[in-house]
Order: structure tokens, then sequence, then C-alpha cells
């Protein structure tokens, strides 16, 4: 059960990252932010939701209605899928990926490249 439960999360997130990155080549960047904001939101919810039942969980042991066998694969489950969204609402929450543009140059989706010929002529006065 528990491989199943794996496979289904990483191929449904192998799908879902084909599936973003081919949005976020085509939108616009307040269509970014607007979908950053909405990440953030259910990212949020997701972790309260999911400390909630790691706590009930908890409750549940700790009056002997679920046997340790039981509760330590489910403990590892809760805490895993905690840590993916702690993981990803910190990955979102550092601000846009750098993304490379057609001259080569890496910067922020959103901003225009430095122009470096510009940089240069104010360092020389």
């Amino acid at each position: 059960m528990l491989g199943v439960l794996v496979v289904t999360f990483v191929v449904g997130t192998i799908l879902i990252k084909r599936l973003v990155r081919r949005q976020v080549a085509t939108e616009t960047p307040i269509e970014g932010d607007q979908r950053r904001k909405f990440a953030v939101k259910g990212l949020k919810g997701g972790l309260i939701l999911y400390s909630l039942i790691l706590l009930n969980g908890i409750r549940l042991v700790l009056e002997g209605e679920v046997p340790w066998r039981f509760a330590i694969p489910g403990v590892a489950i809760d805490l895993f899928i905690i840590g993916g969204c702690w993981f990803s609402l910190r990955r979102l929450q550092k601000g846009p990926a750098p993304v490379s543009n057609s001259t080569g140059e890496i910067g922020m989706r959103g901003t225009a490249p430095t122009d470096r010929n510009a940089d240069s002529s104010l360092r020389s006065e």
C-alpha cells in the first residue's frame, strides 16, 4: 500500500511539473504572480490540514485506539507530506526562478536583463 502511494505521488509530481512548465513558458509576469499567490495559499492550507491530521493520529495512538504498527507508517506519511509542503512553500516564497533569455543572460522572470555596456560606462567615470 505504501508503495502505491509513493508511486502515485512521484508520477503525479512529474506530470504536474511538466504541465506547469508549459504554462509558465506562455504566461505573463502578472499571471505568474497570481499563480504563485494561489499556490502559496494552497500550500499553507495543506500544511494546516496535514498538521491537524498528524495531531489527530498522535491523539489516537496515545488513547490506544490505533496500534503502534499502524501508527508508524501513518506518521511517516504525514511527516513526508508536511515536509514536501513546507519545502515547496519556502521555494515559492524566495521569489521567481531565474530564467535565461535569447541572449544567454540569466535574469529574474518579469525583469529586464541589465545592459553590460551601461554598467561598464558607469564604472569608468
